[in-house]
């Protein structure tokens, strides 16, 4: 094991102790919050995987919700929740578009419906859920030639770009997990 026993490096990072935070997204509010720091972190850890792996930590969340590494952007064009967005050159998200090459790749998802020049949540990685889904189990996901949709079949005409954008977990469960590589149809 190699560890630091004494440090000089000065970063301009936040200082513990950080905040892990459970948000509802729906309901818009913290819903647990851990203050934590370094000597604490590897246990926090350690924890949350082995209660994971117990079973006493849902990875299942509730309809039109998601759990994961999210953040707050602003939309250039009016999405849908479950739709798949990429950054644009103005700083605001827009649906991605696999047969519009300059509309990839898509790396973020809606969390819910947003209107044109607003803010929103957007997921970067993480489980969403949408009842109305009927994905095939096990399959992945990969940006749709209709703007916006996640759907299971890889685009195939010529020039589409073809990105995985994550995997169905259950019917109604996805693991969104964009990759950043792009594979054009000749």
């Amino acid at each position: 094991m190699v560890g630091i026993k004494h440090s000089t490096v000065k970063a301009a990072y936040p200082t513990p102790p950080f905040r892990l935070l459970a948000v509802d997204w729906n309901a818009e509010h913290v819903v647990d919050e851990l203050s934590i720091t370094f000597p604490q972190l590897a246990q926090e850890i350690q924890d949350l995987i082995n209660g994971a792996l117990q079973g006493s930590i849902s990875m299942t969340p509730a309809d039109h919700s998601g759990i994961g590494i999210c953040t707050v952007g602003t939309v250039g064009e009016t999405v849908a929740m479950g739709d798949v967005l990429y950054m644009k050159s103005d700083g605001k998200f827009w649906r991605a578009d696999a047969d519009a090459a300059a509309t990839m790749p898509g790396m973020l998802l809606a969390m819910a419906a947003i209107t044109a020049g607003n803010n929103g949540n957007l997921m970067h990685l993480g489980y969403f859920r949408d009842d109305s889904w009927s994905w095939t189990i096990g399959e992945l996901l990969y940006v749709s030639v209709t703007p916006g949709n996640p759907t299971q079949t890889a685009p195939s005409g010529t020039g589409d770009q073809v990105q995985v954008i994550g995997t169905a977990v259950s019917a109604h469960v996805i693991f969104f997990n964009p990759s950043p590589v792009l594979v054009e149809v000749a």
